[in-house]
């Protein structure tokens, strides 16, 4: 169960004293629960608060929200930690969405969010519309999110997003020329998420 449960008082979120601290709460919450669960589908809580806030109304973020994790508490699913030469073929496996979370939690502590966002976003691709687009939408809301504010809740956040998109890839791979049209929109995309430009995509996006 989510450490972050802790902090689903009724009153939590309305009190929140600092600016982004009523979406960091409800990202807490939702930081280690399955990102779909059958009977409640996917988990649309952390994107639709990421909304609030950006429209400025994250005073409107329902408590309830930050509750309603409880209803995709479960065991991530895991197999084994993600060795490099393991990443192709582990790719859609639903049995490892907890590998893949503790994968791009790593990969996020270790260097720049927007750069993990250039490399991965074109090889998670040809699987974008895999589970309704959810794993695409939830990767997008997290970065506008630390856009704003980067925080240690939001960096997680973008991890579950990554985790969730790996998912279908693989399914997708034999489609050649969507997989290609998508991998070049999703590398004009993951570049964009790099500030200044001067910094460019290593050359795992362009695989």
């Amino acid at each position: 169960m989510s450490a972050g449960f802790a902090a689903c008082r009724t009153d939590s979120l309305a009190s929140a004293p600092r600016r982004g601290e009523s979406l960091d709460l409800l990202l807490a919450a939702h930081a280690d629960v399955l990102p779909e669960i059958a009977g409640a589908g996917a988990n649309h809580d952390p994107m639709a608060a990421e909304v609030l806030e950006a429209l400025g109304a994250e005073e409107q973020i329902p408590a309830q929200w930050c509750a309603r994790a409880r209803n995709y508490a479960g065991e991530l699913p895991r197999v084994a930690p993600l060795a490099a030469e393991q990443l192709p073929v582990a790719l859609g496996r639903s049995d490892r969405y907890g590998d893949w979370l503790d994968h791009f939690r790593a990969e996020i502590a270790a260097r720049p969010w927007n750069l993990v966002v250039a490399d991965w976003a074109p090889r998670l691709a040809p699987g974008l519309i895999g589970a309704a687009f959810h794993g695409l939408l939830r990767t997008a809301h997290a970065v506008r999110a630390l856009r704003r504010i980067d925080s240690a809740e939001r960096r997680n956040e973008l991890a579950a997003g990554l985790a969730s998109g790996r998912r279908a890839t693989s399914s997708w791979r034999s489609h050649r020329g969507f997989a290609a049209h998508a991998r070049g929109r999703a590398r004009r995309w993951s570049i964009s998420t790099i500030r200044g430009g001067t910094i460019r995509p290593t050359s795992a996006s362009r695989r």
